[in-house]
């Protein structure tokens, strides 16, 4: 049996107005795997069909559902103590559940819920929520909502469950998540460009994005798959406001980088994901990403890593550096990755103004015929000019035969 301590958390999931669970199932799960497979998720529909149209008519097929009802100046609700005892007979049948996460409608409902279990007023016979997740929420009592009985005191003191808010800049309801805000004792914030929608995530996105700024006569010959790192970034990212969070990691180091963290983990997620959706024949990485591509080929020589599927016939290394260089550490399983010359045919990008050049410089070293593009950018992916698209197709002709599938390792 699994120990409690491997559980996934478990997470009722409440779709928005006149909206369904299979809806609202088939945009969270547009989410990355980093995020969704680590979590529990449960889709429930609301009690009531919905009894107006729906706004996503022509998007989704119905049936629609609504989890309570109110009058146009939301000052009078309708059936909210029986949406309650509906989602705690469901919880009760189904649970225990860890946490809740709601849109629009039920992001309000979901905001409300810590508190009425604290007053003891809602869902009294299952255990008190541990954190609830809100996207285009709002406040019973802001300034577009009134508030129903049960929740008169929901918010008269701060809550203190933990809290995870995405506010969309275009959204018609962000100043009432602002507000929202307010409410909880440690809010932590997705901020994204959208409306009043459930938006996409992952910084793979982010590398997809710069990727495809590349012409088409090159990605046009590769079949990119983009992946997110295993851990949500545990620091500020150097691309805060010019994309959306949230940002990942690969692994963590010390401020040395001479001990890592989570690397033996991070490869066995890899691992786990190109067996289930290769087989793949290159790794390309940028920055962290670089760096651990950079080894792969050696550790799977050596046998100590990534060891379920076939050999990588090529790599692509944006900004890298090598394990053992002049600024890295070495993680024990890359001890001997660079022990003997590396004789994967490889691709590699130097920035002129690249604060890591000259550890990518030394990494060309240990490879055996390295193929290089020198631009003048510094730590980025760069967009291609003339020459370096000669270079690029010139590297992809060469390796024709091995070049059918590529994974992209996303990391900024």
């Amino acid at each position: 049996m699994e120990k409690e301590s491997k559980r996934k958390p478990r997470i009722l999931c409440l779709h928005g107005y006149r909206e369904s669970a299979e809806i609202l199932k088939k945009l969270i799960l547009r989410w990355p795997e980093s995020v969704t497979g680590k979590l529990d998720l449960v889709f429930l529909d609301a009690p009531f069909p919905a009894k107006g149209k729906s706004r996503l008519e022509g998007f989704f097929d119905p049936p629609y559902f609504e989890w309570f009802r109110f009058n146009k100046d939301f000052t009078e609700f309708y059936n909210f103590e029986e949406c309650l005892e509906y989602i705690e007979d469901f919880m009760s049948k189904r649970g225990p559940f860890d946490g809740i996460l709601g849109f629009s409608m039920a992001a309000i409902l979901c905001a409300a819920i810590p508190g009425m279990q604290r007053e003891g007023v809602a869902l009294k016979k299952v255990p008190k929520i541990k954190f609830v997740i809100l996207i285009s929420g709002a406040k019973f009592g802001g300034p577009s909502f009134g508030v129903p009985k049960l929740a008169i005191n929901a918010f008269s003191s701060p809550i203190n469950c933990p809290s995870l808010h995405f506010l969309g800049e275009k959204d018609y309801q962000k100043k009432d998540g602002e507000v929202l805000l307010e409410c909880f004792v440690d809010p932590q914030v997705i901020y994204h460009p959208k409306g009043h929608a459930i938006p996409e995530l992952g910084s793979a996105d982010i590398l997809k994005k710069l990727i495809f700024r590349w012409p088409e006569s090159v990605t046009g010959k590769l079949d990119l798959v983009f992946l997110d790192g295993p851990f949500p970034a545990q620091g500020k990212s150097p691309l805060e406001g010019f994309f959306d969070p949230p940002y990942f990691e690969w692994f963590q180091s010390n401020k040395d980088f001479t001990e890592f963290y989570n690397f033996e983990e991070c490869l066995k997620y890899i691992e786990d994901f190109m067996l289930k959706n290769g087989p793949f024949d290159g790794v390309l990485g940028f920055s962290q990403g670089a760096v651990l591509g950079a080894a792969i080929p050696g550790m799977q020589r050596d046998g100590v890593a990534l060891t379920k599927f076939p050999k990588i016939k090529f790599v692509i290394i944006i900004s890298g550096a090598k394990f053992g260089g002049s600024t890295y550490g070495i993680p024990k399983l890359a001890t001997n990755a660079f022990s003997s010359p590396i004789n994967s045919p490889s691709l590699h990008f130097l920035g002129e103004a690249d604060f890591q050049r000259k550890d990518g410089e030394i990494l060309l070293e240990c490879f055996v015929d390295p193929q290089v593009i020198h631009h003048s950018k510094g730590h980025t992916i760069p967009k291609l000019d003339d020459s370096n698209v000669e270079i690029m197709l010139g590297f992809i002709e060469k390796n024709s035969t091995t070049f059918k599938q590529g994974t992209s390792l996303s990391t900024v």
